[in-house]
């Protein structure tokens, strides 16, 4: 099954990225707090958050 979420380095789904399909507490072991600039959402609804372990302001993504 295809990963759930990919964040993207840059605008336009482009440089670096990763894909998960569980929840992500802290950006920072992945080389990308405060860089990620795009997301594709292929499964599900997603809550995601300016600061690490939800903090900070959040909004819900759906896949689509």
């Amino acid at each position: 099954m295809a990963q759930a979420i990919t964040f993207y380095e840059n605008d336009n789904f482009r440089g670096r990225n990763f894909s998960q399909d569980g929840p992500i507490v802290d950006f920072q072991r992945f080389g990308f707090n405060d860089r990620a600039s795009s997301v594709v959402i292929r499964r599900g609804a997603w809550d995601l958050c300016s600061d690490a372990r939800f903090g900070g302001r959040c909004v819900t993504l759906r896949a689509g």
